[in-house]
């Protein structure tokens, strides 16, 4: 599968669930993704930034453009903790733990977040009102 069709496919499930949910501005979108299965591979052993970042671009947009709150899910390296704005966290009260996630500790979509969110912080759990995993 091409990168252009991955990020097609997930662009439109993130679609459709904030469809489904009604979403409204302001809530929170949790995800939770290993790059290495979505491209065929056993978690953990072929992740990929280049796909991450494409995924994470993919997600963003379609959260920004209903007003939601990104939350991207690191791996078990860093127990799950979550990737989000600086705004969100101060917005939910949540508690920011201090990590820096890497591909290799944290998993290449949570590197991605940390790297292209505008204000990222590392926050240890999170109660969201929609998810995608």
């Amino acid at each position: 599968m091409t990168m252009e069709a991955i990020t097609k496919e997930l662009t439109e499930a993130a679609q459709e669930l904030i469809t489904i949910a009604k979403a409204k501005p302001g809530q929170i979108f949790v995800v939770g993704c290993s790059t290495s299965e979505v491209l065929g591979n056993k978690i953990g052993t072929g992740g990929s930034s280049e796909a991450a970042v494409a995924m994470f671009q993919a997600l963003k947009e379609v959260t920004d453009k209903h007003g939601l709150c990104l939350a991207v899910q690191c791996c078990e390296h860093l127990n799950r903790a979550l990737v989000v704005e600086a705004s969100t966290m101060e917005r939910y009260n949540l508690e920011e733990v201090t990590v820096r996630p890497m591909p290799h500790a944290g998993g290449a979509m949570g590197t991605a977040a940390y790297e292209n969110f505008s204000e990222p912080v590392v926050v240890e759990k999170i109660t969201a009102h929609l998810g995608l995993d």
